[in-house]
């Protein structure tokens, strides 16, 4: 199956016409995002060539054999792709044994949801949590690896999932 995204960047010649589309390969671009879970795959494609206003936009399936199994999840048009600037004063605000509630003020620019992440002493970054407000409360942290202080990161998510430069905040245990 061959799959191409159609756009339009002229009004059609009459009504009832089909507006004039130019047919962009899907089947070749590379894919950005996660990779295909249950099925599902993250697409983006860049309009280059193209000048104007969009005026349509629609999908096209060509099959040459067997039934078709395809959905569109969802479709989203931008002008350009920036993620959003880091949350400010990162803190945690309470803290007891292990539990800990962390804060943060509003990072500034269209933002999906913040994530939280605990940086291990060897590097690697374990995913705490995700949230849309802003603040998240962690329960039974333990120190890693011998620490003797845990250093965390939040980042603010963009509507096209670019996560913002890491904002920093550490405990001593």
């Amino acid at each position: 199956m061959n799959v191409e995204l159609a756009v339009a960047t002229a009004e059609p010649s009459g009504a009832g016409a089909t507006p004039p589309y130019t047919c962009l390969p899907l089947n070749s671009v590379s894919r950005r995002g996660r990779a295909a879970v249950n099925g599902w795959q993250t697409t983006a494609v860049r309009l280059t060539g193209l000048s104007g206003t969009v005026h349509a936009i629609g999908v096209r399936l060509t099959v040459t054999t067997g039934p078709v199994r395809w959905r569109l999840g969802g479709l989203a048009v931008h002008d350009g792709s920036t993620p959003p600037a880091a949350p400010g004063n990162v803190r945690i605000t309470a803290a007891t044994g292990g539990d800990l509630r962390f804060a943060w003020d509003a990072a500034v620019g269209d933002v999906r949801h913040y994530e939280l992440h605990r940086v291990l002493p060897d590097g690697t970054r374990r995913f705490l949590g995700g949230t849309a407000q802003r603040a998240y409360f962690v329960p039974g942290l333990q120190p890693e690896q011998g620490e003797r202080t845990a250093r965390f990161e939040v980042r603010a998510v963009g509507e096209l999932y670019l996560a913002s430069a890491p904002m920093t905040v550490t405990h001593t245990w």
